[in-house]
């Protein structure tokens, strides 16, 4: 799929099932790597750095956050902004609605104070998150990049 639609970016599930998958992926097409990115959905992630002076090393400001979390969110945004429209498919619309944070007052958090999703398979919307996630941590990458990597440009006198 990846070589018939040539995408820029690809996102996959890494956990699981998904694991070997990556392996072989890895080992039989590397050249494949540069657009594939793989995610588990428990891993913390870098999504932004808090203000800090430029002679501070950038690490040490990260702000990270749960890959579903930020997906779920990223997703969620990426909709109510319609940067992102839904097909009128009722089994899709069905399964994105099924998906929601577990709202027991008591058990919202797990033992590590994280939030807890409902339980459930919600592949057509875990799908969605990754697609919206690549994208996102595609372009982070490069404002990113652009922070640490200088071009040096000609000064020209006029």
């Amino acid at each position: 799929l990846i070589r018939l639609y040539k995408p820029k970016m690809f996102a996959m599930d890494r956990t699981g099932l998904g694991h070997p998958l990556y392996q072989d992926l890895q080992d039989e097409n590397p050249e494949l790597m540069k657009v594939i990115s793989a995610y588990a959905f428990n891993e913390k992630i870098v999504v932004g750095h808090e203000e800090h002076d430029e002679h501070d090393d950038p690490a040490d400001f990260e702000i990270k956050r749960p890959v579903k979390e930020h997906a779920y969110d990223l997703l969620r945004t990426y909709v109510d902004t319609r940067q992102l429209i839904v097909p009128f498919d009722t089994s899709l619309i069905g399964e994105w609605n099924g998906q929601t944070w577990v709202t027991e007052s008591s058990a919202t958090r797990d033992a590590y104070g994280r939030k807890r999703f409902g339980k459930g398979e919600f592949h057509t919307l875990d799908a969605g998150c990754l697609a919206i996630l690549a994208k996102e941590m595609n372009a982070f990458g490069k404002v990113s990049s652009l922070a640490t990597e200088f071009e040096e440009l000609p000064i020209i006198i006029l």
